[in-house]
């Protein structure tokens, strides 16, 4: 029973250290903002978050975490400026495309649960993580006030 609760205590102990945010990372964050977009289609709807950044290192971004959600980064550069976009779907449709609806229960017992994501990190509205890599290691920087820009609206 103590060899289990060492275990325990261990394992809980390097998951922490793990996901520690660094405080000095190999980049600046510039500004950063997000934006509300609605698609031309009934329920097509989501966020797009844009960070601009200064380094001279070569870093290999991977993830946002951003309004309970994770998604995937995009590095681009133009005129010398870079920046990262991540968009994340917010439209119930997207989650649920296999959705049986019908007057018999029984018919419904083949819908699967929805997924309850639970992130890493306690986050504000306007506060996002995002995850990258030096020398094969993933490190994690907290972005605080990301300003909210004028909705994007697809027709």
């Amino acid at each position: 029973m103590k060899l289990l609760g060492i275990l325990i205590l261990t394992f809980g102990f390097t998951q922490c250290a793990s996901l520690n945010l660094d405080k000095n990372p190999p980049f600046q964050i510039t500004s950063a903002m997000y934006q509300n977009w609605v698609g031309g289609l009934p329920g097509s709807n989501g966020v797009i978050v844009t960070i601009s950044y200064q380094s001279d290192a070569d870093i290999a971004f991977d993830s946002i975490y951003f309004l309970k959600k994770v998604s995937k980064l995009e590095s681009n550069e133009y005129k010398g400026t870079k920046t990262l976009s991540g968009r994340i779907y917010t439209s119930v449709s997207s989650d649920r495309k296999d959705l049986i609806l019908h007057s018999d229960p029984k018919k419904e017992l083949k819908n699967q649960l929805p997924k309850l994501n639970k992130l890493p990190f306690d986050l504000k509205d306007t506060e996002a993580v995002i995850s990258y890599k030096v020398e094969s290691k993933i490190k994690y920087f907290k972005v605080v006030h990301i300003k909210k820009g004028k909705p994007i609206i697809h027709q």
